[in-house]
């Protein structure tokens, strides 16, 4: 039987690195920090097939998005190569008590019809190492 594959992706490298250059807009006490990975694909039908754990990428952060207590950025590849099976491929950075993460793609939709998504200038890059979490740790190798 295979590993149980909760999603695949992106896995920020040097978190903390990231969060100085980006760092959290919600300022509610009880704040939950992510800058954890960009999600590839959730729940991925084919597990682990169409990643190759331990590959690395450069993320661009171009856009973030501060809204129903998610601070979320919007990213894409360098290379130009496809990096989520999202519409909007995104790394969540922080969201209130009781926010779920998940509540980002909602809010970055919503921005994106809107046209509030504020651009981040210059972009930020940053490094990742593609891998999958198994429901109870990340496996990058």
């Amino acid at each position: 039987m295979s590993e149980k594959v909760i999603y695949t992706g992106h896995f920020v490298e040097d978190q903390d690195a990231l969060l100085a250059q980006i760092p959290s807009q919600i300022e509610e006490e009880g704040v939950k920090i992510h800058g954890h990975h960009v999600t590839r694909e959730f729940k991925p039908a084919n597990g682990t097939e169409d990643i190759t754990p331990g590959s690395r990428r450069t993320l661009r952060a171009i856009g973030e998005v501060v809204a129903d207590g998610v601070h979320a950025v919007l990213v894409e590849s360098v290379d130009g190569q496809p990096i989520s099976t999202n519409e909007h491929p995104h790394l969540t950075i922080a969201t209130a008590p009781g926010v779920s993460p998940t509540k980002s793609n909602e809010v970055i939709s919503a921005a994106h019809k809107a046209g509030t998504i504020r651009p981040i200038e210059p972009p930020v890059e940053f490094e990742t190492v593609e891998g999958y979490f198994n429901g109870k740790k990340d496996v990058t190798s």
